[in-house]
């Protein structure tokens, strides 16, 4: 019995799953995600940057951040769980939000009573 569980522990196959799941895929929902901030902020930031007192949202620490929360391997999937999920949740959300019933603009009729 534990020598089948040391051969599942050891098995190229195993392994690349667990890489797959715990380090691959959250580092592509982080760097999409993170990715996505920094263009945000960097339009707003070109935007708003002719103003008279202005604050930049993108910083060099911003950056930096963001990457080296893609990069390692328990904060990426902990960055993907817990602050990326929500985006991609709201995300989504917004993308499929239409009526299932056609709405009803002004008072009901006096022929549907």
């Amino acid at each position: 019995m534990f020598d089948r569980i040391f051969h599942l522990l050891t098995s190229f196959e195993f392994n690349s799953l667990l890489a797959v799941f715990l380090y691959w895929l959250p580092l592509t929902i982080c760097t999409i995600c993170y990715s996505g901030r920094c263009v945000r902020g960097w339009k707003l930031d070109t935007q708003n940057c002719t103003e008279k007192y202005y604050n930049p949202q993108l910083t060099i620490g911003a950056v930096l951040g963001r990457s080296v929360a893609a990069i390692l391997p328990v904060w990426n999937l902990l960055a993907a769980v817990f602050d990326c999920g929500y985006s991609i949740v709201r995300w989504i959300d917004g993308a499929f939000t239409f009526a299932l019933v056609r709405p009803r603009y002004g008072p009901p009729s006096p022929e549907s009573k």
